[in-house]
């Protein structure tokens, strides 16, 4: 029988993990094409919270909380030192109506623990200025963060061990069909054949999608963290409040994020980049007051690629055959995930019972 060729277009961490999965099935060949280095787009400008426990409606969370839990498969494959399993804490003040939140997400399965910010923030992030010691604030011991560079390297890796080809620095411009297959032209002007196309494109696959004559309706928001250098803070979890979220990084740093910097940028409007950057210092230092100081190891700006109605778009694409999109927001999160889905789908044709009707690429097929 021969091998199915299966070009994955995109190598964030979704397309990372697709590539992956695939190309651990003997009757596969994968490629991989990214414009970028691996992670190197939107992946590797996230704050890489690994969670469910801020997604709604319910099949929107079951999708994200087997995306955490498809981790543990893969730290048994990998080296997966980018993987930090440490928990977050969200302070009251962060998601609205909290204790509500908990008491839902506790009967929907997910652990959580019940603290205040005293005991909390004392404990692990003995810096932070505690505005309401009281404050409830609920633990998420099964969440955490990657090191997304670290993670589609090595997940790059893993694939070209098992005869992936990887090429990067160079996008695709034409996709035509060429009888059962098809035929891209990558921007140096280099043609080949695939049997099998997949979407993983981030903020870009609107393009690639118009390549195959296919609408797909993104509704992208930009996006902003910042690395400072403060070997000094002790945290070990994420932590949500009310002014950012911080978390541990790699070499000292922490990583930082807030709303309302996002906010500046979406309302369109031309921004300076040293404005959003104090922006972010002094919501940071409101809660962390030595980062007020702390020299700045480096500044992230990336593009989320949300579906125009918020929801994952993953699976095949009815009346272009052999054509898949994994199209989604929380990738990091879901990636893994998403990469044994779409392989199981492309390899034995069964789509799993997680994809539901809300997250079918079909639902845009009717917008133009």
């Amino acid at each position: 029988m021969a091998r199915k060729k299966v070009t994955v277009i995109g190598a964030g961490i979704v397309g990372a993990s697709i590539a992956y999965r695939l190309a651990q099935n003997p009757e596969v060949d994968v490629q991989s094409i990214d414009t970028s280095t691996p992670g190197g787009g939107t992946s590797s400008a996230s704050m890489a919270w690994l969670n469910a426990s801020n997604k709604r409606p319910r099949d929107y969370f079951d999708l994200n909380f087997a995306g955490v839990r498809e981790y543990d498969k893969l730290k048994s494959e990998l080296a997966a030192d980018w993987l930090h399993l440490t928990g977050t804490l969200a302070q009251a003040a962060f998601t609205p109506n909290l204790e509500q939140r908990a008491a839902e997400l506790e009967e929907w399965g997910y652990r959580v623990e019940k603290t205040d910010a005293a005991t909390a923030l004392g404990k692990h992030l003995p810096q932070a200025r505690i505005a309401d010691p009281g404050e409830f604030v609920a633990h998420y011991p099964d969440e955490g963060w990657i090191d997304t560079n670290g993670a589609t390297r090595e997940l790059i890796g893993a694939a070209a061990a098992c005869g992936a080809e990887y090429q990067q620095g160079c996008g695709v411009t034409r996709i035509d069909r060429e009888g059962s297959a098809y035929r891209l032209t990558l921007a140096d002007g280099t043609t080949f054949l695939t049997d099998v196309v997949v979407n993983a494109a981030g903020p870009k696959a609107d393009r690639v999608a118009a390549l195959v004559g296919r609408h797909l309706s993104l509704a992208p928001t930009k996006g902003m963290t910042i690395k400072f250098y403060a070997p000094d803070i002790d945290i070990d979890k994420i932590v949500l409040s009310d002014q950012v979220e911080v978390r541990p990084d790699v070499n000292g740093c922490v990583r930082t994020h807030a709303d309302a910097v996002d906010g500046v940028m979406a309302q369109g409007a031309a921004t300076d980049r040293t404005e959003l950057i104090a922006l972010m210092r002094e919501k940071a230092a409101r809660f962390l007051p030595i980062l007020e100081s702390a020299p700045i190891a480096g500044v992230f700006m990336g593009i989320r690629p949300i579906p125009e109605d918020q929801f994952s778009c993953v699976g095949a694409v009815d009346g272009i055959d052999n054509y898949f999109e994994a199209v989604t927001h929380s990738g990091v999160t879901m990636g893994p995930l998403i990469g044994r889905l779409i392989t199981e789908y492309i390899v034995n044709g069964t789509k799993n019972e997680l994809l539901t009707s809300r997250f079918d690429p079909n639902r845009f097929n009717d917008l133009s």
